[in-house]
């Protein structure tokens, strides 16, 4: 009998990382596509200096979520799940108010550290009208992720990566072309950064409220309990594995605009995303696993 149910937990668990990553693959096939063709539009339509502020932008925002987000972005999926696989409902909301608050600290620290930086360095006025309104994106971004980061760790794997890899540049796209339409000389690089940071706003909503519909009810009206401690030097430490993901995609284009100009930040930008097409998978596999090892290893089953 004990040997059924096992085989039967086990048969579970293969079917859920099997279904996680059919699903993150799928989501990054439309990932891709979609950013691909938006890439596409919008070098055709802002020309290399334009697109090439857009780019830079963005690249550094992602750069400088690092650093906001600290890490409470794949604590909370790893510490969520080992807390609902032993029922401490009480640490799991602890762990969310912390992290939460944490990162719209740290986050607004960060844009507004960034937006000194911008003003007192940046002299070309199209790029720092771009910094100044794509920094917002930091904290949304930062607030996103951990959403993103919890729902993962609930075992909701392909719905909470929906909102960042289909939705958001889905969004973008859509609304690229709609303003188009309206007309030639609709978008420069200060709209498209606009546009960015409006679609960020999007998928971080979404997030926010798959999160509300999957949240424990047991986890609900009871009093947090809080490692304080324990969590911060855990999420420093998990930092440096986010910092050294990010930093490979995109600090070329980071450098690349501080040291010769938007124009080349460009230019490396969709050169880049060719590059990444080589780790196409990796997200979705790991995003399945990380929830399953991190409930297994709660419950003591290193087997």
């Amino acid at each position: 009998m004990g040997s059924q149910r096992t085989a039967s937990t086990q048969s579970g668990l293969v079917r859920a990382l099997l279904g996680g990553a059919a699903g993150g693959l799928a989501l990054n096939v439309v990932n891709t596509g979609m950013t691909f063709l938006t890439t596409a539009v919008l070098a055709r339509v802002l020309g290399v200096s334009g697109y090439g502020v857009f780019a830079f932008v963005v690249a550094l925002g992602l750069v400088l979520a690092v650093p906001a987000v600290l890490g409470f972005d794949r604590l909370s999926t790893r510490d969520v799940a080992a807390y609902v696989a032993r029922s401490s409902w009480d640490s799991l909301r602890g762990l969310v108010l912390s992290a939460n608050l944490a990162v719209v600290l740290t986050s607004s620290i960060v844009a507004l550290g960034a937006a000194v930086w911008a003003i007192l360095s940046v002299n070309d006025q199209v790029l720092l009208r771009g910094l100044m309104i794509g920094l917002l994106a930091i904290p949304l971004m930062a607030v996103g992720r951990v959403g993103q980061g919890v729902l993962i760790g609930l075992h909701r794997v392909v719905s909470a990566q929906v909102p960042d890899l289909a939705i958001r540049p889905t969004l973008l796209l859509a609304i690229v072309l709609g303003v188009l339409m309206l007309g030639p000389g609709q978008i420069d690089s200060t709209m498209a950064v606009f546009l960015h940071v409006l679609t960020v706003a999007a998928a971080t909503g979404v997030t926010l409220a798959l999160l509300r519909r999957s949240w424990p009810s047991e986890a609900s009206g009871i009093a947090a309990r809080y490692e304080t401690r324990s969590w911060f030097k855990s999420s420093l430490s998990l930092t440096l594995l986010s910092g050294i993901t990010v930093l490979n995609a995109q600090s070329g284009t980071v450098l690349a605009g501080v040291l010769r100009g938007p124009e080349d930040a460009g230019l490396f930008s969709v050169a880049a995303r060719g590059a990444a097409l080589i780790a196409f998978g990796l997200g979705a596999v790991n995003a399945a696993l990380q929830p399953t090892v991190a409930r297994l290893w709660a419950l003591g089953r290193q087997d």
